[in-house]
């Protein structure tokens, strides 16, 4: 992580403290379901931490991280990237002290128990990206690890209650709570372990304008309870749904006017996603200190092309987005197009993009209607070709135009009407299709890429407005 030394220096003293007592799985629970999400790196550092603490103490003496550095044998951006990675998956908190002058800064690091086993995979966001990181099989067999094998047998439980071994005490051996700690200051004890939940800010999902969607006869409070609300922010940030798509999910998940199935939620959430976004589940990814990349930047931080902005967009637009950006008035996609476009995900294994490549050549080529004989044929060339990004689907599309123009040339060599007919179709294609690159000045190509990036980023802002 560049400029790391700003956050942290290696003369930056630290300390390691828990107020949480760890479990005997909890070794096993982050080799086996953390690890796989944020590296070994991170856990390394936690357990590098964490042995710090002598057993029985529950903080310890003050180092700096000049030494942490040497123990590792990791750069202070490393191990600050690790750190991030801790914090922002729930193993980590950070505090640092305030210091005047040029007093090195102070740093506190509190460790914080994985979650158990149970909780870990009944958690949406963790058990959703252990699954897509591992695969199923991998994924089934982790859970089966940690599963309590059943008592055979007639088993009836014979433990004995408190009232049954101890007698209660005489008023006199009563004594107050405040009493137990008098002399001693506000102490915080160590506490049993628990399971936090990875923390994912509400005010990341508008829930104002999710109330605004919501039918008005809908009681809204009585609808979004608290824990309503947590599962909608989470699913929202799992599978990447804005308000007015959550707001039709949300009711396809009523029981009666004022109760939401959380499961049946989540079943149509994941119904949602497939249709939008293809088989492939939702990644873990990690955020970055730089501003979010946007439609107008690669990775180089260089302004994209024409071509390279058209990219971005098959990329990050839903298919069946794309097919209502050819109807007007708000008309909806028709349901054979909307489910033609499903097969060419489920049926020919299209990814996303390339679909939206096939779409978007057979609107342009063929005016506007999807042949589904036609869609299909060139599907199942794609799928044998095993196509998979938009570059490759926009490659194989170019020569299949050249080809189609060829024939039409040939056809059209005896009439003149026909030929400029012909041409006139040709310039309304877009540039990337048709391959045709035109000489022009330095000014006039930098205004054409701000225009067609002008036009990209609109079109992505109103498809992220729903």
């Amino acid at each position: 992580m560049e400029n790391s030394w700003k956050q942290v220096l290696p003369v930056d003293g630290l300390r390691v403290r828990m107020t949480q007592d760890s479990r005997a799985t909890d070794k096993q629970v982050l080799t086996q379901l953390y690890q796989p999400l944020i590296g070994a790196q991170a856990i390394n550092l936690y357990q590098t931490l964490y042995h710090r603490l002598t057993r029985g103490v529950y903080e310890c003496e003050g180092t700096t991280h000049r030494e942490l550095m040497i123990v590792t044998g990791e750069s202070l951006a490393t191990l600050l990237e690790a750190r991030r990675k801790l914090e922002g998956i729930g193993l980590l908190k950070t505090y640092a002290l305030a210091v005047a002058g040029n007093e090195d800064r102070q740093f506190a690091y509190e460790l914080l128990p994985p979650m158990a086993p149970q909780a870990f995979f009944s958690d949406d966001v963790l058990s959703v990206f252990l699954y897509n990181r591992t695969g199923k099989n991998k994924y089934r067999h982790l859970r089966q690890q940690f599963i309590i094998p059943e008592m055979e047998g007639n088993w009836s439980e014979v433990t004995a209650s408190f009232n049954d071994v101890f007698t209660s005490l005489h008023p006199s051996e009563l004594i107050p709570n405040a009493e137990q700690g008098a002399g001693e200051p506000n102490v915080q004890l160590v506490t049993d372990p628990e399971s936090p939940e990875v923390d994912i800010q509400e005010d990341l999902f508008d829930f104002d304008l999710l109330y605004q969607r919501l039918p008005s006869f809908f009681n809204r409070e009585a609808l979004l309870t608290f824990n309503v609300k947590k599962a909608v922010s989470r699913l929202a940030f799992v599978y990447r749904i804005d308000a007015a798509s959550m707001s039709q999910l949300i009711q396809q998940a009523l029981v009666g006017d004022e109760e939401v199935d959380i499961q049946r939620l989540r079943k149509k959430i994941q119904e949602w996603y497939r249709m939008s976004y293809g088989q492939s589940p939702p990644a873990l990814g990690l955020r970055t200190d730089e501003p979010e990349e946007t439609v107008e930047t690669k990775d180089t931080g260089e302004p994209l092309d024409e071509e390279g902005a058209i990219i971005r967009y098959y990329e990050s637009v839903a298919p069946l987005t794309l097919l209502e950006s050819y109807t007007e008035n708000g008309a909806r996609v028709p349901p054979a197009d909307a489910r033609l476009a499903e097969s060419l995900l489920f049926d020919y294994q299209l990814m996303p993009g390339v679909a939206n490549v096939l779409i978007d050549y057979m609107m342009e080529v063929n005016n506007r209607k999807l042949d589904r004989h036609l869609v299909e044929k060139i599907a199942g060339h794609w799928s044998r070709e095993n196509l998979k990004t938009v570059e490759e689907a926009m490659g194989l599309a170019k020569k299949e135009y050249k080809k189609r123009q060829g024939q039409s040339q040939k056809q059209s060599k005896s009439s003149t009407q026909q030929k400029k007919k012909t041409n006139q179709r040709k310039e309304r294609l877009p540039k990337w299709l048709t391959g045709e690159v035109t000489e022009a000045s330095d000014e006039e190509k930098r205004k054409r890429v701000d225009e067609k990036r002008e036009k990209i980023q609109s079109l992505l802002q109103q498809h992220r407005k729903g």
